[in-house]
């Protein structure tokens, strides 16, 4: 999947940030006894977290909540009895149990509920899978996922037909199913999704899905500790050809070689193949992908097998956009040149990615053709390479990415551990419209400020050191073509970095682009509202992220707001800020996010009540913590 856009970048950082809600009663999470009382009538939602453990005590009070709609608890020991009367609920409409499931009374006492679209079992030990049958009486099940282990049914097939509007159906264990009984999921005229994990499909449920009318999307995840007969082998591949409505298919720890692979060209509608941890897959199987008239995404995740030759035949897959190599000791960076697209691809991006409510009509800010993206190894570092767009999880040598550039256009380059150097040899690379430099605290305004020689770049987003000043910025103040510059301070460990050594002056020249849409800085203590008001004069810019300022106050947010065009505002560690700065952004009407983080004068209370009077925006506060829980 191509990321080139810089806001991609940005919508992980604050991936990990939680909404505002409105009521809290609305949402219970019970991680202790005491979390009982919170649940009222008006409950839409209850889950539960460990060390609590649901017993049929507490059913009578969840009963309280009459209009429950969703139920989760993933640490529970009801008996038969505690779960009839949780299917006393009338409202429900999505259950998620993990308990021990001994006992085919307990699953008898599900069928009562009147109204679940969704039911989502884990823990089955031993049981048989017939109580399916009694799921059909209300005809509202879409969603069924069952996990376990020994499971048993003779008639499964048969009895999901009883299923009349199911359109997802997950199975994930182990367990003894036979070859007959399947007819009545294989003519499922709803079934859109079927997944099979942790057990291999015998053949008589293979063939019966030949005859699925509307099966879109298929994951096999045989077992891979099964060495037996019922390995998911090449003669059970040839059994999927025949299914004609497919588009995504995925297959995990399967012993196929590639000998029959080419009779998935059978299936015309394919679009989408992931294969992982088959072993024994050969370069042989992507000889005739040429058929494959549909296929525009490949995923290959640890097949060790597949060499170069195998990539170059891929590569003639006439639709494909997307190629993905994790863990692949055979391919080198050589299959890259293989890679130069047949079809005329385009990726769009625009200001709203990320978020939930991208504007639509917007002009993307990146066009490419014949776009690829692939992942690189650290061992394909001294090779040739021809792509459009490549990202390197490493520093490579300036040598290396001179060859790296000199094979042909490059559109994309992510880069990491980078040095001013090697944004000097960016910034004399024609065609390149987007850069993103990572971990790279070494970098100064000398290599930013040399990326303003590359009149093409549309996109910059640096990692940098804590010296940047105003120098970098002005040296972007006239390049027509850049769409959004995000410059990030960084320690030497990759954590942000408080401050920078930017002011008023450099802001003011920054805003004399008028081409920019996209802004992300680290700002200096010394930064007031009055820069931030310089920042007001570019009318098309669209996504704020401003991180420090101390000296910031409410007027700055007011500047702001004051951009008809703006979507996404946020802002950092700007403790001047009070609660009147939301005000200022009440009537924008096109605002979709808006953020105040280690913002204490904004209290959470405050951003709740604005929430509460502009539904479906995305609202934002707090502390948030990156993946490794650290703040910042």
């Amino acid at each position: 999947m191509v990321r080139a856009q810089t806001l991609w970048i940005l919508s992980a950082i604050l991936a990990t940030c939680c909404h505002a809600q409105i009521d809290e009663s609305s949402f219970v999470v019970i991680s202790g006894e005491a979390d009982l009382a919170r649940i009222n009538e008006k409950t839409l939602s209850i889950s539960t977290s460990l060390p609590f453990v649901l017993e049929d005590k507490h059913v009578s009070k969840l009963l309280t909540a009459t209009s429950l709609n969703n139920f989760e608890a993933m640490g529970c020991k009801l008996t038969a009895a505690g779960l009839r009367r949780l299917a006393e609920f009338k409202t429900l409409r999505g259950l998620r149990l993990k308990t021990e499931f001994r006992e085919n009374a307990q699953l008898e006492a599900l069928c009562a509920c009147p109204s679940l679209t969704s039911l989502h079992l884990e823990g089955l030990e031993g049981v048989s899978l017939d109580f399916v049958s009694t799921l059909g009486a209300a005809a509202t099940l879409e969603h069924l996922s069952l996990s376990g282990s020994k499971l048993t049914c003779g008639r499964f097939g048969e009895h999901v037909a009883k299923l009349k509007v199911l359109k997802r159906l997950e199975l994930r264990g182990g367990g003894k199913f036979p070859e007959t009984g399947w007819g009545g999921l294989g003519a499922h005229p709803t079934l859109t999704q079927l997944t099979l994990r942790g057990f291999t499909p015998p053949m008589g449920l293979l063939n019966a899905l030949a005859g699925a009318p509307n099966l879109a999307e298929l994951e096999i995840n045989a077992d891979p500790f099964d060495a037996g007969d019922g390995v998911f082998t090449d003669e059970a591949l040839a059994a999927l050809a025949a299914l004609a409505p497919l588009q995504k298919l995925a297959l995990l720890h399967a012993q196929i070689t590639g000998k029959n692979f080419a009779l998935l060209a059978g299936c015309k509608a394919l679009m989408s193949l992931r294969i992982e941890a088959c072993a024994r897959l050969k370069d042989e199987a992507f000889a005739r992908i040429s058929e494959f008239a549909k296929l525009n995404s490949v995923e290959l995740n640890n097949c060790p097998a597949i060499t170069d030759a195998g990539i170059s035949d891929l590569a003639n897959a006439p639709a494909l956009k997307t190629l993905t190599l994790y863990n692949m000791p055979g391919v080198t960076m050589r299959s890259v040149g293989y890679l130069e697209m047949c079809t005329e691809a385009r990726v769009q991006y625009d200001a709203g990615v990320g978020s939930r409510h991208p504007r639509k009509g917007m002009q993307p800010i990146v066009k490419c053709k014949k776009l690829v993206h692939i992942h690189v190894e650290a061992q394909m570092a001294n090779c040739d390479v021809e792509a459009d767009a490549v990202e390197l999880w490493f520093s490579p040598t300036v040598d290396g990415l001179k060859a790296l550039l000199n094979a042909r256009k490059i559109v994309w380059l992510k880069l990491t551990k980078a040095t001013d150097e090697h944004l000097a040899l960016l910034s004399r690379c024609a065609g390149l419209l987007s850069v993103v430099v990572t971990q790279s605290p070494s970098i100064s305004d000398a290599g930013i400020s040399a990326m303003a020689a590359n009149k093409t770049l549309r996109e910059l987003y640096v990692e940098c050191g804590a010296s940047l000043s105003d120098a970098a910025l002005t040296a972007f103040r006239k390049h027509s073509s850049l769409a959004a510059i995000s410059l990030v301070t960084v320690k030497a460990d990759g954590t942000r970095e408080s401050a920078s050594q930017l002011t008023d002056a450099g802001l003011s020249a920054l805003a004399s682009n008028a081409s920019l849409r996209c802004l992300c800085l680290t700002l200096s203590d010394s930064v007031t509202d009055a820069g931030i008001a310089s920042l007001a004069k570019l009318k098309n810019l669209e996504y704020v992220w401003l991180y420090g300022g101390s000296k910031l106050t409410d007027q700055s947010a007011k500047s702001l707001a004051g951009l008809k065009g703006l979507l996404h505002c946020v802002f950092y560690r700007a403790p001047g800020l009070t609660a009147a700065a939301l005000g200022y952004f009440s009537n924008n009407k096109l605002i979709c996010e808006l953020a105040f983080y280690f913002c204490e004068g904004v209290p959470l209370a405050d951003l709740k009540a604005f929430y509460a009077s502009h539904p479906g925006i995305i609202l934002r506060g707090g502390k948030p913590r990156d993946a490794s829980g650290r703040e910042g």
